[in-house]
C-alpha cells in the first residue's frame, strides 16, 4: 500500500526538511526559503492525506495523485541525503588529518575542491526548487479537482490516545502522585470555599503527563466519596458536545439512559436532579476554549449544594480560565524513579527474578527516556512485556523514535514505536516505501537487464536478484536504491560502479561461494547499514582500506566467510553503530579492534590462535562491556594458554558460553566470577565440532 507509506514518508521528512534543509541549504541560493515552502507545503499535505488515502482505495484518480506524492517524497529524500553526505566526506577527511604535513596537504586539496564542492551544492539546491514547483502542483490538484477534507490540524496521534474514560482505576498501578492527590482533595474539601457555591477546579498538564489517572485517583478517595452525592463523570474531548456531555451526566446521576435530545431539555434535567445536592462532577480531557460554549452548563449546575465541585482535566490553561476555574493545580513530570515503577511493573509480570535483573540496567534508561510522562512509561512497559532478551530491550533503548519524543509533546513517536513491533499480519497498513514489492519489478519493456526489467528506475527503491550473473549495465540503473539483493547470483566479483548506489542502505552479496575480492568502492555507501556476506567462502577479506567510512554499518554478517581467518582491516574499531558482527578472528594485535564496539549484541563466535596472541591482547576486546551479546562462541585453534580465554570475561548478561577448542583443557575458565549468571555452558571437543549447527 504505497499511499500508507505517503504518511509514514512524511511524517519523518517533515522535521528533517526544517532540520537539515533549513539550517543547511541556506547557504546558497536563499534556498532557506524555498525549503521553508516545502516545509509548510508537506505539512499542509500531510492534513489532508487521512482522506486521502481513504480515496485512494477506491478512486484511482486519487491512487494516482498518492503515487505523484510519494514520488516527490522520495526525492526530497533523495536530495537531503546528498547534501548530508557532502558533510559527512567533509567530516570523515578532518577526523583523518593527524599531522602538520597532512594539514597543508588537505588545505591546498580543500582549495581546489571548493569550487566542486560549491558546484555540488548549487545543484542540490536547484533540485529542491525544482522540487517545490512538483509539489505546487500536487496541491492545486487537489484544490482543484479532489478538495481533500484536512484532519484540522489533530495529528493522527490523538486518534490513539482519545479513548473513553470512567472514573474506575486500580490505585495500585497510579505511582508518583500521592502529593498532587493530597492538595486536590484539600481544595475539594475545602469548607473556607464551600460558601461560594459550587466551584471549578483544574488540573492543567501536557498530554501524557497523568492528568485523568490523578483525577480518578481523587475520586476513589474514600473522604471524596463520603462526602459527594451524587458522583458523576463525563468525558469531555474534541468536539465539544453539549448534548453528549449533558447525557452522560444524567446516566450517571439519574441512573439510567436518558432518550432526551434537545439541550434545554437535558440541562433542565440536570439542573432538577442536582439542586440541593452536594455533587462532584469531573471533566475529562476538555479542550473547548470558547467561554460561551460552557456557560449553559454552568448555569445549569449552580444550584447545587453549597461545597459542590467541578474538577476538570485539560492540557491547556485558556481552557481552565473559561470553565471558570477558581484553582488551577498544574501537573509536572513524574521523576525517573517513577517512571520505572510504572514501566517495570507492566513490562516484568511474569518474569522471574533472574530475568528482572538482567534487564534491570537497560529498563532503568528507558524510563529516563520516557521524561516523566506516565503513559509513555506504560505504552513502553507494555511493548517491552513481550521481550525477554536484553538485546530486544537494548533495541527500544536505541530507537531513533526518541528524538521525536524529545521534540514533540505528544506521544504519537511512542505509539508509532509499540505500532511497528506488531507482527506482519498485525500491522498491514505499514509497509515502508523503500522496500515496497510494488516498487522494485514491472512491466516497462524499454528497460532490458536481462532477468530484469526496470518499472520507473530513478524511483527504484529496491531490487532483488536471483538468476546467474548480474547485467553489466544494472548499477547505472539503480542509483536511487535502498535494498538490493544478489544473494546465490554466482558472482565472481562486484563491479566498482557499486560505489555509486550513494543511497543503498541494505547489500546482500551472500552466498556467492567463487566471489574472491570485493571492490575498495563499497566503502563509498556511507548510508550502508546492513552488509550480508555470509557463506562467500572464497573472499579474501574486506577491503584493506576505508572501512572507517561505514559509519552507518549496523549488521555486518559474516557467518561462514571462513577466509577471514587473517583478520579485518583497520578501521573497524571506528564503526561503533556496529550491532551485529557474527565471527571476529582473533589474529596478532587486532583484539582492540573490538573494544569501542560496545553495541554488538546477538551471538559473537571468536576464533583464537593461541600462538599469536596473548592475554594482553585479548583484554583490549573489553567483552564485559558489552552486554547486549546474548550468546559467546570461543573457537580455540592451537595451543591457546588458559590465560587468554579467562581474559575474555563476558558481561553477566551473557546467556550461552560455547567453548570450542583443539588441545585445550575443557575445565580452564570455570572459575570464571561471573560464570554463575550464565544460563547455559557448552563444553565442545574437537571432535564434537561437525555435529553443531553454530
Amino acid at each position: 500500500m504505497a499511499d500508507a507509506g505517503v504518511s509514514m514518508v512524511l511524517n519523518r521528512l517533515a522535521p528533517l526538511i526544517e532540520k537539515r534543509v533549513r539550517e543547511e541549504v541556506s547557504l546558497l541560493l536563499n534556498a532557506d526559503k524555498e525549503a521553508q515552502s516545502l516545509s509548510l507545503k508537506l505539512k499542509k499535505i500531510h492534513e489532508v492525506l487521512e482522506d486521502a488515502e481513504r480515496k485512494g482505495e477506491v478512486d484511482p484518480r486519487v491512487k494516482s495523485w498518492l503515487d505523484k506524492l510519494q514520488d516527490i517524497a522520495y526525492d526530497i529524500d533523495d536530495a537531503v541525503d546528498e547534501w548530508e553526505l557532502e558533510n559527512i566526506r567533509q567530516q570523515l577527511q578532518d577526523d583523518g588529518i593527524d599531522s602538520w604535513e597532512k594539514k597543508v596537504s588537505a588545505f591546498l586539496q580543500s582549495v581546489c575542491l571548493c569550487f566542486k564542492q560549491t558546484l555540488e551544492r548549487r545543484a542540490i539546491a536547484l533540485r529542491i526548487k525544482g522540487i517545490n514547483k512538483r509539489l505546487d502542483s500536487v496541491a492545486q490538484e487537489n484544490e482543484n479537482e479532489f478538495k481533500f477534507i484536512p484532519n484540522l490540524g489533530r495529528a493522527s496521534d490523538e486518534d490513539f490516545k482519545r479513548t473513553i474514560t470512567t472514573s474506575y482505576v486500580d490505585v495500585s498501578e497510579i505511582h508518583g502522585r500521592d502529593h498532587d492527590k493530597e492538595t486536590l482533595v484539600s481544595e475539594l474539601l475545602s469548607e473556607s470555599s464551600s460558601r461560594d457555591g459550587v466551584q471549578t477546579i483544574s488540573v492543567v498538564g501536557s498530554g501524557g503527563m497523568g492528568k485523568s489517572s490523578l483525577a480518578q485517583l481523587v475520586c476513589a478517595d474514600i473522604s471524596v466519596k463520603n462526602q459527594f452525592k451524587p458522583r458523576m463523570w463525563a468525558c469531555v474531548s474534541d468536539p465539544f458536545d453539549e448534548i453528549k456531555i449533558a447525557k452522560a451526566i444524567l446516566e450517571v446521576a439519574d441512573r439510567s439512559s436518558s432518550s432526551l435530545t434537545q439541550p434545554q431539555a437535558l440541562l433542565q434535567s440536570i439542573e432538577r436532579l442536582i439542586s440541593g445536592q452536594k455533587f462532584l462532577l469531573v471533566l475529562d480531557d476538555a479542550w473547548e476554549k470558547d467561554e460561551s460554549k460552557w456557560r449553559p452548563l454552568r448555569a445549569c449546575l449552580k444550584n447545587g449544594a453549597p461545597g459542590s465541585r467541578i474538577l476538570v482535566t485539560t492540557r491547556n490553561r485558556k481552557v481552565a480560565e473559561a470553565v471558570g476555574s477558581t484553582y488551577m493545580h498544574s501537573l509536572e513530570p513524574l521523576s525517573d524513579s517513577y517512571c520505572w515503577s510504572i514501566l517495570s511493573q507492566i513490562a516484568f509480570k511474569g518474569k522471574g527474578e533472574v530475568e528482572r535483573e538482567l534487564l534491570k540496567e537497560t529498563g532503568l534508561e528507558i524510563a529516563k527516556k520516557c521524561k516523566g510522562l506516565p503513559l509513555a512509561a506504560r505504552i513502553v512497559g507494555g511493548l517491552l512485556h513481550s521481550k525477554d532478551s536484553p538485546q530486544e530491550w537494548e533495541d527500544v533503548l536505541e530507537s531513533e523514535m526518541w528524538e521525536e519524543v524529545m521534540r514533540k509533546e505528544y506521544l504519537f513517536p511512542l505509539l508509532r514505536l509499540s505500532y511497528n513491533e506488531l507482527s506482519p499480519a498485525g500491522n498491514t497498513g505499514c509497509i515502508l516505501p523503500e522496500y515496497s514489492p510494488s516498487h522494485h519489478i514491472g512491466p516497462k519493456d524499454d528497460t532490458n537487464l536481462g532477468p530484469f526489467r526496470i518499472w520507473e528506475a530513478e524511483q527504484l527503491r529496491s531490487c532483488f536478484c536471483n538468476e546467474n550473473g548480474i547485467p553489466q549495465n544494472l548499477f547505472s540503473c539503480l542509483k536511487q536504491v535502498r535494498l538490493l539483493s544478489l544473494r546465490d547470483c554466482n558472482l565472481t566479483e562486484i563491479p566498482k560502479e557499486i560505489g555509486n548506489l550513494i543511497h543503498i542502505r541494505y547489500l546482500d552479496i551472500s552466498y556467492n561461494y567463487d566471489m574472491k575480492d570485493l571492490p575498495e568502492s563499497i566503502y563509498d555507501l556511507y548510508y550502508l547499514e546492513t552488509l550480508d556476506i555470509e557463506c562467500c567462502i572464497s573472499l579474501s577479506g574486506l577491503p584493506d582500506h576505508g572501512i572507517h567510512k561505514l559509519i552507518n554499518l549496523r549488521h555486518l554478517l559474516n557467518f561462514g566467510s571462513t577466509s577471514f581467518d587473517f583478520g579485518f582491516p583497520q578501521g573497524l574499531e571506528k564503526l561503533t553503530n556496529l550491532r551485529t558482527l557474527n565471527e571476529f578472528n582473533a589474529s596478532g594485535i587486532n583484539m582492540g579492534c573490538l573494544k569501542g564496539l560496545n553495541r554488538l549484541g546477538g551471538t559473537l563466535r571468536i576464533k583464537l590462535w593461541g600462538e599469536i596472541i596473548d592475554e594482553v591482547e585479548a583484554k583490549k576486546a573489553d567483552l564485559e562491556s558489552k552486554k547486549r551479546i546474548q550468546t559467546l562462541i570461543l573457537n580455540v585453534e592451537g595451543a591457546a594458554r588458559t590465560q587468554i580465554v579467562e581474559a575474555l570475561r563476558p558481561h553477566r548478561n551473557l546467556q550461552i558460553l560455547q567453548r570450542l577448542h583443539s588441545r585445550y583443557n575443557p575445565e580452564t575458565g570455570q572459575d570464571w566470577t561471573l560464570l554463575s549468571h550464565i544460563h547455559r555452558v557448552d563444553f565442545v571437543e574437537d571432535s564434537e565440532k561437525e555435529d553443531h549447527d553454530y
